[in-house]
């Protein structure tokens, strides 16, 4: 999947509300991805300055984000079922809103059928294999 999204101009090329970060390195971010569209994998790179992200996901989906110096918002690439992009920056937004995020707190019950339902005040999911 890296391979397809690394170069991929996308099916959606817009430009970003938030900075190009390392979600596998931010605690903070890392978990709702995996809560919200289980499965997703997350790759970095830095080249000199340029920051460059990409969410992958097994339906088709995947993301770019890159930034350089002087870029005042990063470009987005985004292509599949399901805008992963778009995905991230609105558990940003929700996370800089509250200053948590949902899951975090969250009680959880699991199924007979083996899926998981994690809920916190109103949010609530559903996490199924």
């Amino acid at each position: 999947m890296y391979e397809a999204a690394r170069g991929s101009d996308g099916e959606e090329v817009t430009r970003g509300r938030y900075p190009v970060i390392d979600v596998a390195e931010a605690w903070e971010l890392r978990s709702m991805p995996g809560v919200l569209a289980p499965g997703t994998e997350h790759r970095y790179q830095e080249e000199g300055e340029r920051r460059t992200a990409w969410m992958m996901h097994p339906d088709g989906s995947c993301a770019r984000a890159s930034s350089a110096p002087g870029d005042e918002t990063p470009t987005l690439h985004q292509s599949g079922p399901r805008r992963l992009q778009d995905l991230l920056d609105d558990i940003r937004r929700t996370w800089l809103r509250n200053g948590s995020l949902h899951v975090y707190g969250a009680t959880a019950t699991i199924s007979s059928d083996g899926a998981i339902h994690p809920r916190r005040g109103r949010w609530q999911a559903t996490i199924t294999s």
